[in-house]
């Protein structure tokens, strides 16, 4: 109740500045009235008294008669009957608005209540909003430009990139793009293309400037069941092993006009699906339980090298595509007579070819060994 008095003063004593030229000008008009009144009858008692013309002493006591009244009423009502009124108004006047207080005070405080929690929530998603911004300028910055929930809601994009003509060097990385150029988990729309684009390199239509390149990088057949194990209840109910998809999609490819150099086998597992072209790539993670082709991917655009970080473009051009098929050690190209020693050729002897069948074990390992074998046992003690 206190507060509502201060603030019913306050109204109060902000309309009465408000008034303050109102009562200046009724001042001005109680006083102008007033000053003539006198001076009209003191002229008049001098000319009277001067035995002056009759004109003047008729006309000064016509004034004084007219203003006479008017100057009188006046200062009754502004000394008298004025202050009178206003204290009457402004108690009105204060009880009418303290009932309008009282009987809103709960729907004001609500209402304050509600403003209030509107700011506080507005202040902590302004702060989200600048930590989301700074995160998507960061990746902006690296060309993180386009996310996918699966890699077949970005196999729109992979076609968009195949039907522009200024687009000439393609690298595909995966195990057997069977989630690529499969009908049922990729799309035949691909394998179309692609088809298309080498028809019109054979025939001259392809830009000379920037001849057609395209490169298919496989997992090793004999690296798949590797992998195959790793999928688990996902593979179990594939009808294909990951090494049948390996070969059948190499013979498709080939039935189809593809060079037998453009094929080629990494030895090793596969950690990421990839496509990356003159200025744009596809990257799409392996999960260890999960089939690529169900898992997020990102697309992300070629960006100027700036002080400090490298684009994620050159990154991977280095170390997942360019850089994987500068690796002769690792690399292995398909010759159509091949085709049975790939099927059968088991996974120990690639790794001789790898020399990873060395038994000589480093005799720092040993030592390492020995001490974790020594620290076990005394902590047993």
């Amino acid at each position: 109740m206190e507060n509502d008095d201060q603030y019913t003063e306050g109204v109060l004593k902000n309309d009465a500045m408000k008034d303050v030229d109102y009562r200046r000008h009724s001042n001005v008009l109680v006083l102008s009235t007033s000053f003539i009144f006198v001076v009209m009858l003191f002229i008049a008692v001098i000319n009277e008294a001067l035995s002056g013309p009759a004109l003047i002493s008729s006309l000064t006591i016509a004034l004084a008669t007219a203003c006479g009244p008017v100057a009188l009423v006046s200062l009754f009502l502004k000394v008298g009957f004025e202050p009178v009124l206003e204290r009457a108004a402004t108690k009105t006047f204060k009880q009418k608005y303290q009932q309008i207080i009282q009987s809103n005070k709960s729907n004001l405080e609500q209402l304050y209540d509600s403003l209030k929690n509107q700011i506080v929530c507005c202040e902590k998603h302004s702060s989200e909003l600048l930590k989301a911004a700074k995160t998507l300028n960061t990746l902006r910055d690296l060309g993180v430009y386009e996310a996918f929930s699966t890699r077949k809601s970005a196999i729109p994009r992979i076609i968009e990139w195949l039907r522009d003509r200024n687009k000439t060097r393609f690298i595909f990385v995966g195990t057997s793009f069977r989630g690529l150029l499969w009908d049922k988990e990729g799309n035949k729309e691909v394998l179309k293309l692609i088809i298309e684009r080498i028809n019109e390199a054979n025939v001259g239509e392809e830009s000379k400037n920037k001849p057609l390149y395209i490169r298919f990088i496989f997992t090793h057949p004999a690296f798949a069941y590797l992998r195959q194990q790793a999928e688990g209840h996902e593979r179990e109910l594939s009808d294909t092993g990951i090494r049948e998809e390996i070969l059948s999609t190499v013979l498709q490819l080939r039935s189809k006009g593809v060079p037998e150099d453009w094929v080629k086998f990494f030895k090793g597992t596969p950690t990421m699906f990839g496509v990356m072209t003159d200025n744009e790539m596809f990257i799409n993670p392996y999960p260890y339980k999960k089939q690529s082709y169900t898992s997020f991917g990102l697309i992300i655009q070629r960006r100027e090298v700036m002080m400090g970080y490298q684009p994620l473009y050159e990154q991977l051009k280095k170390s997942h595509f360019d850089g994987v098929l500068d690796d002769k050690h690792n690399i292995v190209d398909w010759h159509d007579n091949d085709f049975e020693d790939l099927w059968k050729k088991p996974l120990d002897e690639v790794s001789k070819d790898k020399s990873l069948n060395d038994d000589t074990m480093p005799q720092s390992l040993r030592d390492l060994y020995e001490e974790l074998t020594k620290n076990s046992n005394n902590t047993a003690q």
